[in-house]
């Protein structure tokens, strides 16, 4: 169920101990209701739980994640650079006619395919590509981390494209 609908789980640097405190408060909040069933009453047990889920979701917030590598290498993320890296790596599947095998339209309706789609979709791009580091899927087009830290500083200046 986490899957793909929660990107920000198994995308995080450490989704093995995001999947281990999900799980924990699964098994605490069943162990709370095999309990209750046999006429007993735990109620630490669905209250540590959720204390662990919203541990788990403070930690997950945006903006909690240390820098990209190379974000603090001085890099501008001119505009220019950032259409290269979208028409390279993004392009072939985020267009009005996608190209990748398989796509038949763009995930999400996210269209990356212009300057002023590009623009728009920033705070996605961000999320996606830095933040949660999901896109491309699996890596499928080899984005490297400078390309990465190239997308970061151009969002953290403003996203302009001039």
């Amino acid at each position: 169920m986490v899957s793909l609908h929660y990107p920000m789980t198994y995308g995080h640097r450490h989704a093995w101990a995001v999947l281990a405190v999900i799980g924990a408060a699964g098994v605490l909040i069943r162990r709370f209701f095999v309990l209750r069933q046999s006429g007993r009453s735990a109620p630490v047990l669905p209250a540590v739980a959720v204390l662990l889920l919203l541990g788990l979701t403070v930690a997950l917030a945006p903006g909690r994640e240390s820098s990209p590598a190379g974000a603090a290498t001085g890099e501008t993320g001119d505009f220019v650079r950032v259409q290269a890296i979208m028409r390279q790596r993004c392009v072939a599947c985020h267009a009005e006619r996608p190209t990748q095998p398989g796509f038949a339209q763009a995930p999400g309706g996210v269209l990356l395919d212009t300057p002023d789609r590009i623009r728009t979709a920033a705070p996605r791009i961000h999320q996606a590509a830095v933040v949660a580091r999901t896109m491309p899927i699996a890596n499928l087009t080899g984005i490297t981390e400078s390309e990465r830290a190239t997308l970061a500083a151009w969002v953290r200046n403003g996203a302009r494209g001039d």
